[in-house]
C-alpha cells in the first residue's frame, strides 16, 4: 500500500478530499508513492500533525442532503484523531486546535518566578 492510499483510506472517514492531502505532501520527507511502511510511519504521523490544523480549521460543508440522501462529517473526531497523533509523536499541539476542542493544556510557568 502506497503512502497516498494509506492517507485516503485513513482520512477519508473525516471528509478530507485527495486535494486536501496536498498539504500534507509539500513539505513531507517522503513521496506519495512510497510505500507505507513501519520504518516510514512516524514521518507520516509528523507530516499529518503538521497538516491537519490547515485541514481543521478550513471552512467546509458538514452536512450536504440531497433527494432525500443525506451525508454528514463530525469535524470534532479529525480534531481527536489530531491531538491523539500529536501526543503519540510528542509534538505540542497547536494551541487553537486545543481551545477548538476544550482541552487543557499545563504548561510549566515555573521558570517565571
Amino acid at each position: 500500500m502506497t503512502i497516498s492510499q494509506y492517507l485516503n483510506d485513513a482520512l477519508r472517514p473525516f471528509g478530507v478530499t485527495e486535494g486536501e492531502l496536498t498539504d500534507i505532501y509539500l513539505n513531507a520527507v517522503f513521496s506519495p508513492d512510497d510505500e507505507y511502511t513501519a520504518e516510514n510511519s512516524r514521518a507520516v504521523g509528523l507530516a499529518l500533525t503538521e497538516a491537519l490544523p490547515l485541514l481543521i480549521l478550513r471552512p467546509r460543508m458538514s452536512n450536504v442532503s440531497e433527494n432525500g440522501f443525506s451525508v454528514s462529517w463530525n469535524y470534532e473526531n479529525l480534531s481527536k484523531y489530531y491531538l491523539w497523533l500529536c501526543k503519540r509523536y510528542g509534538v505540542t499541539p497547536d494551541e487553537t486546535i486545543s481551545s477548538m476542542t476544550g482541552l487543557s493544556v499545563i504548561r510549566d510557568r515555573s521558570g517565571m518566578w
